[in-house]
């Protein structure tokens, strides 16, 4: 049955290891966040993830498996199922069999942990790990704060999190993760304004949500020594060696400031030391808009929050697949 949903909470549900994952079984349209955008179609597997295949081992029969593991950009939030760049994928490489279980709002640790699950149940051929360049502070946090359309308030979410010992191994905290209130509340700097404003100050909290990170994110790349870039790097660099993919790529996806910025390169080093470190091919994503001229670079974007529209997942797709299928053999 498919149904009209609005909120973070009909989405997804509870998850003990993740903190939040999509509901299973799921068929829905989704209120986008870009306001002007039509509702897209979200459908989940038997285990909630954003995949029309079921998670099963490799069979000789079966196509090239791809793993796609990344946050909202990969997982499509403001497009359906088969508009996402893991699926155009597709079409454009013979004999790919692609499953996404990206995870919208999630970190490098979430995402560590969400490979840890499914990796064993899907055996893929090749894992793709996709995190978003803007939002490695995330890695920093011990909650989410989520918009919800129906109150214009927000939804406090407890995710789980990992810190870095003297050794620099990587510890876990807040696994089970505690069950959030989903309880709405309004931003207390907004509580004096006029009623007037109402939809001005919803607008400005969404806003706030959705671009939530701590005030020296986009300079986490700059210092090797700060916190954030050494985690960053160390929860990355344990999906890499846990996985056991034959092909390992590393496509770190741009926002659209990453696209139109030829100076925004400093996450670079980051990325290309991790893949080096993992045995993984290391691929500049941005360089797949460079091409494009400037009223085509904004069409890839959603305006309001920077998620992909469809064309901007056609870029990546065509991208990607010229770059897989230099790496590896494909069907005819």
């Amino acid at each position: 049955m498919t149904s009209k949903v609005t909120s973070h909470r009909a989405a997804f549900r509870y998850h003990p290891r993740f903190g939040y994952f999509f509901r299973p079984n799921l068929r829905l349209w989704q209120l986008p966040q870009q306001e002007t955008a039509p509702f897209y179609l979200i459908s989940t597997n038997s285990v909630g993830a954003r995949c029309y295949r079921e998670p099963e081992p490799n069979i000789d029969d079966c196509g090239i498996k791809i793993l796609f593991i990344g946050d909202s950009l990969a997982v499509g939030d403001n497009v359906s199922n088969r508009e996402r760049f893991t699926d155009v994928l597709e079409q454009l490489l013979p004999g790919a069999e692609s499953h996404n279980y990206g995870l919208s709002g999630s970190g490098h640790d979430q995402q560590l942990l969400i490979h840890r699950e499914f990796f064993p149940l899907i055996d893929p051929d090749v894992l793709v790990l996709c995190p978003a360049i803007g939002c490695i502070g995330r890695n920093l946090l011990t909650d989410r704060l989520h918009y919800d359309p129906l109150t214009g308030g927000a939804i406090r979410v407890p995710r789980p999190y990992f810190s870095l010992d003297t050794d620099g191994s990587l510890v876990s905290h807040n696994v089970p993760v505690p069950k959030p209130a989903f309880k709405t509340f309004p931003d207390p700097r907004f509580e004096a304004a006029r009623p007037n404003w109402q939809r001005r100050i919803k607008d400005a909290i969404k806003s706030m949500i959705l671009r939530q990170e701590p005030p020296y994110l986009n300079h986490i790349y700059d210092d090797p020594q700060a916190t954030g870039y050494r985690l960053g790097q160390a929860l990355l660099r344990e999906i890499l060696r846990e996985s056991a993919a034959p092909l390992k790529v590393l496509a770190p996806l741009p926002d659209f400031s990453y696209v139109t910025r030829p100076d925004a390169i400093n996450h670079h080093s980051f990325f290309s030391s991790v893949a080096e470190a993992g045995g993984a091919h290391f691929v500049d994503v941005p360089r797949f808009f460079q091409q494009l001229s400037e009223r085509e670079k904004k069409q890839g974007f959603f305006p309001y929050d920077g998620h992909y529209t469809r064309s901007g997942h056609e870029v990546i797709a065509t991208g990607l697949a010229a770059t897989l299928r230099g790496l590896r053999d494909w069907p005819d």
